[in-house]
């Protein structure tokens, strides 16, 4: 069994990268159609998987239980999270994967239980798109600029040769004018523009 955790941003906070070529109100739509389509990726890749959502407000109902960030930073919001968890492997995916496969959702919750650390890095090798953990705060999480590297070193730092995990679908997160284009472009995908 694994748990996943989601975080959500919301409000103001969604999408500011965008904020050049996009409305406040369409950065807000496409944040909330990104995390409900992983959402229900998840839970269909995943059904046995424990479904947590870190959110600063309480999103639609489902079968996932909500953890409120606290409107603290990402990595002390995830922190926190990691103690309302149980102690089991956990995946930490961030709702701006526009084109995640359920495929590849299932591969890294299987490499989750072989592997006590697990990174999945973005397209440009310097964020981290996912990260799985055999349990829950083995490695702090340092999410944020060059935490590919970061989730490494900290990897190594307690003696563990973290798993690398590359794939397109997951490499590519919505964070930037250049990100929407290519995600257009991928998959055509017009509810994102």
């Amino acid at each position: 069994m694994i748990s996943v955790v989601i975080a959500y941003r919301t409000g103001t906070s969604a999408k500011t990268r965008l904020a050049p070529i996009l409305s406040p109100s369409q950065r807000q739509r496409i944040a909330d159609d990104m995390f409900q389509d992983l959402l229900c990726l998840t839970r269909e890749a995943l059904p046995e998987a424990k479904l947590f959502v870190l959110a600063p407000e309480e999103p639609p109902k489902g079968d996932h239980k909500w953890i409120r960030d606290g409107g603290v930073s990402l990595n002390r919001a995830i922190f926190s999270a990691m103690n309302a968890l149980p102690e089991q492997p956990v995946m930490i995916l961030p709702a701006d994967l526009p084109i995640v496969s359920s495929k590849t959702l299932k591969s890294l919750a299987e490499l989750a239980l072989e592997h006590d650390v697990v990174i999945a890095p973005d397209r440009h090798s310097l964020g981290t798109n996912a990260l799985c953990m055999s349990r829950t705060h083995l490695i702090n999480t340092v999410f944020g600029r060059d935490s590919f590297e970061q989730h490494r070193l900290a990897s190594k730092a307690i003696g563990i040769e973290p798993h690398v995990f590359r794939s397109n679908d997951i490499a590519l997160d919505l964070d930037t004018p250049d990100d929407l284009a290519l995600c257009q472009k991928q998959r055509e995908l017009p509810k994102y523009a």
